[in-house]
């Protein structure tokens, strides 16, 4: 096919290459927190159990502390278990003596 101009060029567009999408929003906080929940019952629905909330902060507060070398105040749900605590603490003591 030969095109004389460039609007032959531009007009015969089979694929829709030249089609202008429109951009997606970025999801708003309540929208990632509304995802989070559902790939947690997704997670129940597979696995037929609950992740105890001990083990998620546990597991969040070393991730947080040791592999992004977050620091400050963390604050642990009255309703955890002392175990959590125990488990955190010799991270952020440790952490507390680390030279940026």
């Amino acid at each position: 096919m030969e095109y004389e101009t460039l609007d032959d060029i531009f007009a015969d567009d089979p694929f829709g290459i030249l089609e202008l999408k429109e951009k997606a929003k970025p999801a708003t906080s309540d929208e990632r927190l509304a995802t989070s929940f559902e790939e947690i019952s997704v997670f129940i629905d597979e696995n037929g159990r609950f992740i105890s909330p001990d083990l998620m902060i546990a597991v969040l507060g070393h991730y947080f502390l040791e592999e992004r070398g977050e620091r400050g105040k963390v604050l642990q749900d009255i309703r955890s278990s002392k175990s959590v605590g125990e488990y955190l603490v010799p991270i952020i003591l440790t952490g507390l003596f680390l030279i940026p």
